[in-house]
């Protein structure tokens, strides 16, 4: 996975530690972008945010 942290960092920050703790987990790669967007939907990551972490992952397309 190519990871953009200089586009990551900012969507990472400030949404508190379990958010921040799954998108911990999805640039580890212990996430499928499937497990990702359900569980970032179930702390409150609206999707336009999901989409945009997907995108700086590398997992946009």
């Amino acid at each position: 996975m190519d990871i953009d942290h200089e586009r990551l960092d900012p969507l990472r920050r400030g949404h508190g530690p379990i958010p921040e703790h799954v998108i911990d987990e999805l640039v580890a790669g212990r996430l499928s972008r499937r497990q990702f967007l359900s569980r970032a939907t179930k702390v409150g990551l609206g999707l336009p945010l999901a989409a945009a972490i997907l995108e700086a992952c590398g997992g946009g397309s």
